[in-house]
Order: structure tokens, then C-alpha cells, then sequence
């Protein structure tokens, strides 16, 4: 039990010099909650008033066993717990409850009588956070509570802010991966579209040079090869031979088969002439059944 030989009187009213700075960090918040664990009531009774008057919120409990249901069902920001009771001594009660918390979580202080060094050493070694010694001075034990209520809340306060930037890092992390695959996607649509367009344009470059029936190049291929020809010619001394080639009778192929076996036999007259005359022959159908084939080889002799 609790050995208090104290009176109320003007000075208890004002605030202790020792705690006032922190008492007036924690007036700013919600009240802090004490349950103060004594057997006899005129000690719980003189402490809950005198804390209660630094802006604690008391719960008192008469004996262990009440004191760890009110732990099991409520949230306190320290105990003040008394070594000697008769039905469960302040260290078992300790022992119990740091079975559940630690010392971070919920400080506990105990008290204990001045000739009971090993009570102090056993209580340390099981967790509790502080101790002050009987008769107990009321401005040490509500300095060492108010530390132990600052230390507790700085803690919670730190864990609180670690998980606020955690959900703030994974919030941009998120952002950061959805910005990514819009860009991503955005970059692959444009990649698409640019060899679409770029195929667009090749096939639009190839049908504007060449027969669309055939393959072989057209009048404007054959113009412009042709004149390069003519061109480099005087320079390289390379000699030029062009041959005109018409299908005799090929309009009585159409008249009599159709125009799809006409088709047919332009096709593989073309394929033909293709196989045989090389790739260093430029060939172009100018029309109907006539291909012109202008040959820049070197070496050959003029036909």
C-alpha cells in the first residue's frame, strides 16, 4: 500500500516548478489517463485528487485482479502501481501485464518502500519503467509520471508518423507505377501509330513506283530511272540498252479466258522475265501488255 503523509495546501495548488513545462505540453492534448492500483482507498483518494488537479484523468482500482480487467478493457498512458497488496502483489501484476505490453506501450511505476532495494531490483528486471520510494513525495511522482506519459506519447507520435509516410511513400509509389504504365502505354500507342503511319507511307511510296498487277515498276519509275541513267552515264561509261516487249495477241486471251487469266498470264510473264534477266535489269510495265526494260550494265554491249 501507499504511505502518504501529505496535506493539501496553497502550494499544492500551483504547479511544481520541476514538471510545470511538461505539464503544460500535456494540458495542450487530451488529459492522460492514470489508473492508480492501491489496496487502501485514502491513498488512492489523495493522489486522484492531487493528479487530477495537473489535468490527469484518474481510474483507481482496489486490487490486482481489478486493476488488470480495467487494463484488459481500457487504454491508459501509465499505472501507478503499489508493491505491497494482500490478494496480488504489485510485482505479480507487473509480471502479468508485461506479458501483454511492453514498456514503451504502457509504462508502469511502481512503489515501493525505502528498505525494499530488492523490490526496486525485481521490478526493473521484470519492466517496469520508474519506481519512487515510500513516503512518497508527490512532486517526484508526478514529475516521473508526466516522463513517462511524454516518453510514452513521443512514441505512439513517432509511430503514427512512420506509418503516415509509409502510406504516403506507397501512395506515390502507387502514383508513380500508374503514371509509369500510362506513359508506357501512351509511348507503345505512339509507336504503333508511327509504324503504321511509317508503313502507311512505304506502301503509299511503293504503289506510287510500281504496277499494282505485277510488281514491276511503273511509267514514273521508269522515267526516273531512265533519266538517271542518261545522267551517269557520260561519267561511269557504262553503256545503255533498252527493250520494248509486247505479248502479241494477249487482247484475244482476255476476250476469250477473261481478264483474270489475263491477269494470270501478265503475272508470270513478268515473274519470268524477273528470274531470268537478274537484278541488274530495272524492268517496268508502262501499260496494256508492254514492258520496257533499261539496262545500265556495266560492260554489256549496246542491243
Amino acid at each position: 500500500m501507499l504511505n502518504l503523509s501529505l496535506s493539501y495546501s496553497e502550494k499544492d495548488a500551483r504547479v511544481d516548478p520541476a514538471v510545470g513545462a511538461a505539464g503544460g505540453a500535456m494540458q495542450a492534448r487530451a488529459k492522460p489517463r492514470l489508473l492508480v492500483v492501491d489496496d487502501i482507498a485514502d491513498n488512492r483518494n489523495i493522489l486522484a485528487r492531487r493528479f487530477q488537479k495537473r489535468n490527469f484523468e484518474i481510474v483507481e482500482a482496489d486490487c490486482g485482479m481489478t486493476a488488470l480487467e480495467l487494463i484488459a478493457a481500457n487504454s491508459f498512458d501509465a499505472i501507478l502501481l503499489d508493491v505491497m497488496m494482500p490478494d496480488m502483489t504489485g510485482l505479480e501484476v507487473l509480471r502479468r501485464v508485461r506479458s501483454g505490453y511492453s514498456p514503451e506501450a504502457l509504462p508502469v511505476i511502481m512503489v515501493t518502500a525505502n528498505n525494499q532495494s530488492a523490490d526496486v531490483v525485481e521490478a526493473l528486471e521484470l519492466g517496469a519503467n520508474d519506481y519512487v520510494s515510500k513516503p512518497v513525495e508527490f512532486a517526484v511522482a508526478l514529475a516521473r509520471v508526466r516522463a513517462q506519459v511524454e516518453r510514452k506519447r513521443t512514441g505512439e507520435a513517432l509511430v503514427e508518423a512512420n506509418a503516415a509516410l509509409n502510406q504516403a511513400n506507397a501512395q506515390l509509389e502507387q502514383r508513380v507505377f500508374e503514371r509509369t504504365a500510362r506513359l508506357t502505354e501512351a509511348n507503345d500507342r505512339l509507336r504503333n501509330e508511327v509504324t503504321a503511319r511509317e508503313r502507311s507511307e512505304a506502301q503509299s511510296q511503293y504503289l506510287a513506283y510500281h504496277d499494282a498487277l505485277t510488281g514491276l515498276g511503273n511509267r514514273l519509275l521508269f522515267r526516273e530511272e531512265l533519266q538517271r541513267a542518261l545522267v551517269e552515264r557520260p561519267t561511269t561509261g557504262d553503256s545503255l540498252a533498252i527493250l520494248f516487249v509486247d505479248l502479241d495477241g494477249f487482247k484475244g486471251v482476255n476476250d476469250a479466258h477473261g481478264h483474270s487469266v489475263g491477269d494470270a498470264l501478265l503475272k508470270m510473264v513478268a515473274g519470268r522475265m524477273l528470274d531470268g534477266l537478274g537484278d541488274s535489269v530495272r524492268i517496268a510495265r508502262l501499260g496494256g501488255a508492254a514492258k520496257t526494260a533499261p539496262e545500265p550494265a556495266p560492260g554489256s554491249a549496246p542491243t
